[in-house]
């Protein structure tokens, strides 16, 4: 990755040696995210991920991820939509703060990589509390999950295949390795959705 990306700004190369080796660089990257995503989903599948909880307010980390993607220059045209409901703001889930923020990440990253029925994405993500539990709903305006993803994320078909499906599944088990629950689907008026349950408490 290092020798890839000294070649692909090395100005003496000619433009379409340092465009290989932008794509090399590119496809080094995807490999390190999916060797990784590999390894985290086999940890938290036999339990070998320590998490470290703590008392979480969701509402904050959704903010400042939403924050990080609207900052972020690379990204295409994305709207991100925050509703937090009167009395949500303060409450908290005993959680794992870097996955937590993983989860949202990948939720994102799947929206941007995948979703897009145009070149605006669209994604609005909301929490509310009801009955001492925290609900949250992400959706976006893409194409919605297929009935083949649907099954894997539910847990009807083993051996999920593909980089698309591997993001999501991360999601799926840290969401359970808190105690949650989780279930994915599509939104009458398009796009994907997740809908996330966690046990809620206040400081």
């Amino acid at each position: 990755m290092g020798y890839a990306d000294t070649l692909e700004h090395d100005e003496n190369l000619a433009e379409e040696i340092r465009k290989q080796a932008a794509m090399i660089r590119h496809q080094s990257v995807v490999m390190k995210e999916l060797i990784t995503d590999l390894n985290l989903t086999s940890q938290l599948e036999y339990s070998m991920q320590a998490l470290r909880k703590d008392r979480v307010r969701p509402a904050e980390i959704i903010r400042n991820i939403a924050a990080e993607f609207l900052n972020d220059s690379q990204s295409k045209q994305l709207d991100i939509d925050v509703r937090i409901a009167p009395g949500a703001e303060g409450i908290c889930v005993k959680a794992d703060r870097q996955l937590f923020m993983r989860m949202f990440r990948n939720l994102i990253n799947n929206s941007i990589k995948h979703g897009g029925q145009n070149d605006m994405v669209k994604i609005q993500i909301t929490l509310w509390e009801e009955k001492r539990k925290c609900y949250i709903r992400f959706a976006d305006n893409g194409t919605g999950y297929s009935e083949e993803i649907l099954c894997r994320l539910r847990g009807r078909k083993k051996n999920a295949s593909g980089y698309h499906i591997h993001g999501l599944e991360i999601v799926r088990k840290i969401i359970l390795a808190h105690g949650g629950k989780v279930c994915f689907g599509n939104c009458e008026e398009g796009g994907g959705c997740c809908v996330m349950v966690f046990r809620g408490e206040r400081v």
